[in-house]
C-alpha cells in the first residue's frame, strides 16, 4: 500500500512540473507576441497621463516602465490562466475516467 501511494506521489508530481512548464511556456510565448500591440494600444493615453502628472522629462522614462509592465503583466496572467485551465482540464478528465 506505502509503495502505490508512493508511486501516485511521483506521477502527480511529474504531472503537476510538466503542467507549470507547459504554462510558463505558453505564457512566454503570448507575452512575446502580445506585449507589441498592448503597448502600442495603451502607449498614448500613458504618456499623456505622465506628461500631465509627473511633467514631460518622464515621459520616455515611463515609455520603458510600461513596456516592462505590460509585458509582465501579460506573461502572469496568460501563465495563471493556463495553470488553471490545465489543472481543471485534467481533473475533469480524471473524474469521468475514474
Amino acid at each position: 500500500m506505502i509503495g502505490r501511494n508512493q508511486d501516485k506521489e511521483a506521477a502527480r508530481s511529474i504531472f503537476m512540473s510538466s503542467a507549470k512548464g507547459l504554462a510558463n511556456v505558453a505564457a512566454l510565448a503570448a507575452a512575446f507576441l502580445l506585449t507589441p500591440q498592448f503597448h502600442a494600444w495603451t502607449i498614448p493615453w500613458v504618456t499623456e497621463f505622465t506628461a500631465q502628472n509627473y511633467g514631460e522629462g518622464w515621459a520616455d522614462t515611463f515609455w520603458y516602465l510600461w513596456w516592462g509592465i505590460c509585458a509582465a503583466g501579460i506573461f502572469f496572467l496568460t501563465r495563471a490562466t493556463l495553470a488553471t485551465a490545465i489543472l481543471f482540464g485534467a481533473l475533469a478528465i480524471a473524474t469521468r475516467l475514474f
